[in-house]
């Protein structure tokens, strides 16, 4: 959990400026979009699932060689289901 939100539940605008607040920051302006992650290129992805979406399963890795292996065999595996599914 980060900030009392469970992972993939992300909080609302108004929860985002509380969290703000708490942590010393002002003249708060919050824009939220709803749009899908586009990244310009695989390191970019791979910077974005380790720092948001794996961070669960990363704690379990003694160390940052053994995380980068496995996020590197995540985004492999993305990319091998998506080539079968495009049928590339």
């Amino acid at each position: 959990m980060i900030f009392g939100y469970k992972y993939g539940i992300l909080p609302n605008k108004q929860d985002i400026e509380k969290i703000l607040q708490e942590i010393g920051f002002r003249n708060i302006q919050i824009f939220l979009e709803d749009r899908e992650a586009k990244f310009d290129n695989r390191e970019e992805y791979l910077l974005f699932l380790k720092t948001i979406v794996l961070i669960p399963y990363l704690k379990y890795f003694s160390n940052d060689m053994l995380k980068d292996k496995f996020a590197k065999s995540v985004v492999e595996e993305i990319e091998t289901n998506a080539k079968n599914y495009n049928g590339k």
